[in-house]
């Protein structure tokens, strides 16, 4: 049994571009969860696995496909053993598994579970969050997407654990980054009769 790649390059091939759009495309996506998360050095987040995500947010199912997209700043994620990636102002990240990951600044700081940062529900449309200390800023939008048929996808072993694109640096990383808008999107309107909540 072939070993399923665990980071999508950069430059994603047209298979593997198939693939996300078939699985994005027949998945039945029935909401969103936004954040728009402001973090100060020094700063360190660990967001839980898909289940236990599931637990935090308004959703009735523990099949949630995790995303950020870089607003300002800068930031690392670690996923399992694999090494950091840098991610900056203007990348998007996608989570297919869910998997347990960290974010955090360029400064040591200790990683705080996400679920201690989150208010009581109800919450509005697109919760503020807040974190860190008094240095330079990040700006991350995180959001969650419900999917129910996740774990059963045919598609989905041929997909990494990570996707990664730049688009201010590789023109062909913008499918990505405008897929992950586009589910957004579309979830919401599920959500909310035809008014996308995603922020510009």
């Amino acid at each position: 049994m072939t070993e399923t790649q665990r980071v999508m390059p950069e430059t994603p091939d047209q298979v593997s571009t198939e693939l996300l759009s078939d699985l994005l495309g027949s998945m039945h996506l029935s909401g969103v969860v936004l954040f728009s998360t402001v973090f100060r050095e020094p700063w360190g987040l660990v967001s839980p696995a898909a289940c236990e995500l599931s637990k935090m947010l308004p959703f009735r199912t523990e099949h949630i496909i995790p995303f950020h997209i870089i607003a300002e700043g800068g930031c690392w994620l670690e996923l399992g053993d694999q090494g950091p990636v840098w991610l900056e102002a203007g990348d998007a990240v996608l989570l297919p598994y869910g998997d347990i990951h960290v974010l955090h600044g360029r400064e040591e700081a200790v990683n705080v579970p996400a679920g201690r940062l989150l208010p009581p529900p109800p919450w509005p449309d697109i919760l503020r969050v807040e974190h860190g200390g008094g240095g330079g800023l990040t700006h991350i939008v995180c959001g969650f997407v419900q999917c129910d048929e996740l774990l059963f996808h045919p598609l989905l072993r041929h997909l990494p654990a990570l996707m990664h694109v730049s688009p201010g640096r590789v023109p062909d990383d913008e499918w990505l980054a405008s897929t992950i808008r586009h589910t957004a999107q579309e979830a919401s309107r599920a959500d909310s009769g035809g008014a996308p909540c995603f922020p510009a």
